[in-house]
């Protein structure tokens, strides 16, 4: 493509005072714009050439916005993301704004596994769980979290330990299906 030529010319005006004139074309438009000083004028030709850089990029590098520097670095990293998977920054918020919900309430993990169990034994006694629920994996997983919210006693079961061997699943993503007494650790 053409690259667009401004230039800074001392001109004479009909009154016969003399100003610094800006020439040349962007997409196709004359510009002509006089200046009192040839700063003026020379500050103007390299504006439109910025411009018209920014034109030919595609990529404008300067955009008025209302959004902070650190904003706009999240916003540029979140599309960074999401570009891979084909979805854009507008459909990921208004997917969080329709699904996301603030916990009720944060806690440490040892309050929680008490809670969890309290809860769990409350619900034997009411009937509404068998025993057998009391044994279960991760009724075990909560009884062995220590008050600092760290495992006591043997730690994590392998399967929810090691997320390489038990297929990318982790205690914060149980199982979808477990065959009855078969782990992913072969126990």
């Amino acid at each position: 493509m053409n690259q667009p030529t401004f230039v800074v010319s001392r001109f004479e005006n009909r009154n016969g005072s003399f100003s610094w004139r800006v020439d040349g074309r962007l997409n196709g438009v004359l510009i002509r714009r006089n200046f009192k000083s040839q700063e003026e004028a020379c500050a103007e030709k390299a504006m439109l050439e910025i411009k018209v850089a920014q034109m030919e990029s595609g990529r404008p590098n300067q955009i008025a916005t209302f959004l902070t520097l650190e904003q706009v670095h999240d916003a540029e990293a979140a599309i960074r993301r999401l570009q891979p998977a084909g979805l854009s920054l507008l459909f990921s918020a208004d997917f969080t704004l329709a699904n996301y919900s603030k916990p009720a309430r944060e806690m440490l993990l040892a309050d929680a596994a008490r809670e969890y169990l309290a809860m769990k034994e409350r619900e034997c006694d009411q009937h509404a769980l068998s025993n057998a629920h009391l044994s279960g994996e991760w009724v075990a997983l909560c009884r062995k979290v220590g008050p600092e919210g760290k495992s006591q006693r043997g730690g994590f079961p392998r399967a929810l330990r090691r997320p390489e061997s038990s297929g990318g699943r982790t205690i914060d993503r149980p199982p979808e299906f477990m065959p009855l007494g078969k782990w992913p650790d072969g126990r």
